[in-house]
């Protein structure tokens, strides 16, 4: 095997490397779409440099239409999974053009007008654009610093590609040719930069998908499986750090602790299974309720916590009763004969006050809204909230209801 072979065989191995990464990770999780698209387009880049360097005399011009075609393919991909990743809609037929018009560029300066240095030009600009548009989607959604790192990558890679292009058409003009290509200072410059900056931007992105994975295993440690929120470690320890952050902000921010009424009664009477549809049930109105700014979590086997940023008691209590309403018209599947209802307490935590303060504000609230009858939502402040009980044997019909009372005074 010569040293000219081995030289154009390396790129080949070190993409298909990188694509089996990139499979890996799919593997680990089902749900990194982006995963697949980067295995797809590191390995449309392999099979490119195979291509190449497996072509023969006599099917040298077909094998390298189909290589070139494979490497503008590849960045085209390539800028559909950097959107993917980063969760970036792009218009597919808007995308696609540059790769078209390339591809059809390349077949025109192949067949019609052959000139290896303008398929050169095809290639490199087509590539360049769509390295430059993946770090157009990067740019504004840069959060860790390996953002920075990839974005900046891919600027210096489409920079050198059409530095190498311009140097290329400089130094050898029309007179390169498909015999001395890989002698070229063309070819040269694309290894240094499939065996430098390729590998960086790579390694940047397995590095994107490593945090991911670690923030997804801590996630699974810090969510309750049933429901899907998180559990009492996962929601007292993101809680502090909100408080926290909401406090040095000046911002408000509200506790509600609800608790399922006679949850026991329903798992006795109508089975375990019944009683995991009401927890999944409720967990699903609470994650719509807090959206993505809020945290919601499973603390108990029939307790929840709300925490709401930016809400006060008024408006925690209100969300409070909405969900309380939403539970009690919630009907489960089978027509099953019982219905599903909750207590809550409402507490807004106060300037510096810790988590377990505003905690058992709350809870206190809690502990009357279950003593004056159930189904009822209390507010911890006794700021006079109107008082309207709901009939436990009424429930479909019910208004929120809510207890004014001095527990924030006697906690």
């Amino acid at each position: 095997m010569s040293a000219n072979l081995i030289n154009q065989l390396l790129p080949a191995f070190l993409f298909a490397v990188f694509a089996l990464g990139f499979t890996g990770f799919k593997l680990y999780n089902r749900k990194l779409h982006s995963a697949t698209l980067f295995a797809v387009s590191y390995g449309s880049a392999a099979t490119a440099f195979l291509t190449e360097a497996l072509a023969t005399p006599m099917h040298l011009s077909y094998f390298r239409f189909l290589g070139d075609s494979l490497y503008i393919i590849s960045a085209f991909v390539f800028l559909l999974a950097t959107a993917n990743f980063y969760h970036v809609r792009l218009p597919l037929l808007r995308a696609s053009i540059v790769a078209i018009l390339a591809i059809a560029a390349d077949a025109y300066f192949r067949v019609v007008d052959p000139s290896v240095v303008m398929r050169i030009h095809t290639i490199t600009l087509a590539t360049a654009t769509y390295l430059l548009m993946s770090t157009a989607v990067i740019w504004p959604k840069r959060q860790w610093k390996i953002d920075h790192v990839l974005a900046w990558l891919l600027i210096l890679f489409a920079i050198m590609l059409i530095a190498n292009s311009v140097m290329t058409h400089r130094v050898h003009g029309e007179g390169l040719t498909v015999e001395n290509l890989h002698l070229s200072v063309y070819m040269a410059a694309v290894n240094l930069l499939v065996s430098v900056v390729s590998p960086a931007i790579a390694v940047a992105l397995f590095v994107s998908y490593g945090i991911i994975v670690i923030r997804d295993l801590e996630n699974q440690s810090m969510t309750d499986p049933l429901s899907g929120l998180l559990n009492r470690r996962g929601f007292e320890s993101r809680a502090r750090e909100l408080l926290e952050q909401a406090g040095s902000q000046g911002q408000r921010v509200s506790l509600i602790i609800a608790d399922l009424d006679c949850f026991k009664k329903i798992n006795d009477d109508a089975g375990h299974q019944a009683g995991d549809a009401v927890v999944r049930a409720f967990a699903d109105l609470l994650a719509k309720a807090v959206g993505r700014k809020g945290l919601a979590g499973r603390v108990g086997g029939d307790e929840f916590c709300i925490l709401m940023p930016r809400a006060s008691e008024d408006k925690a209590v209100a969300a409070a009763s909405e969900l309380r309403l939403q539970l009690a018209h919630w009907k489960p599947e089978g027509g099953a004969g019982f219905t599903a209802t909750a207590s809550m307490g409402v507490a807004e935590g106060r300037l510096g006050e810790s988590f377990e303060r505003v905690f058992s504000r709350a809870d206190a609230a809690l502990f009357l809204a279950k003593k004056g009858g159930r189904n009822q939502v209390v507010a911890a402040s006794g700021k006079g909230f109107p008082a309207a009980v709901a009939a436990s044997q009424d429930v479909q019909a019910a208004s929120p209801a809510t207890v004014e009372s001095t527990a924030g005074k006697a906690a």
